[in-house]
């Protein structure tokens, strides 16, 4: 595990096999995206995101993520794949976070353009007390009107159409992959 420091982003932690997500994402990924599955601290709840009323998919429930900035001001461009989880999650929840454990990937076509998307589990922790701060979020309501902490079975319960596309596996998968890591 590799301690990397960041002026503006704090401390995280990063494990040998992620190693290759510390660079700059490759010139030919024009839109690439990330977003981090945050699980409590005893790993049976994991933080949902309600979106705006005004969002491209309005009312849905996702995890926090965002677009690697790329074609930017040189001064914006993310420095690498993991910087703009980083960025992107201390934006949308202002939650740290403290360690990445692992990646999952997902690609798909958007038009003529492949799109890929980076999506981390992450341990995270408030600014100002690096122990975990579950009830910190705090949201920017022109993107997200509510949060949730969400046990497995709720998840399941919840219809697919409600969710962000695609995001209802990746986090039953995630619930998986940490119910193993256990």
């Amino acid at each position: 595990m590799v301690a990397v420091q960041d002026d503006e982003l704090s401390t995280f932690r990063v494990p040998e096999h992620l190693v290759q997500c510390e660079s700059h994402p490759p010139d030919y990924l024009h839109d690439a995206k990330v977003g981090v599955i945050i699980f409590s601290s005893r790993k049976d709840h994991v933080l949902l995101l309600k979106t705006s009323e005004t969002a491209s998919h309005p009312n849905t429930w996702e995890y926090p993520g965002g677009s690697i900035e790329l074609d930017v001001e040189p001064e914006h461009i993310d420095e690498s794949i993991i910087h703009a989880a980083v960025r992107e999650c201390r934006e949308v929840t202002q939650l740290h976070i403290s360690n990445f454990i692992d990646v999952v990937r997902d690609q798909w076509i958007k038009g003529n353009q492949e799109v890929r998307k980076f999506i981390f589990i992450v341990n995270v922790h408030d600014n100002q007390n690096p122990e975990p701060m579950w009830t910190k979020v705090g949201l920017n309501p022109a993107k997200h009107q509510a949060f949730l902490w969400a046990e497995r079975a709720m998840v399941e319960g919840m219809d697919e159409d409600m969710f962000f596309p695609k995001q209802k596996q990746t986090i039953l998968d995630s619930f998986e992959f940490v119910r193993n890591m256990l």
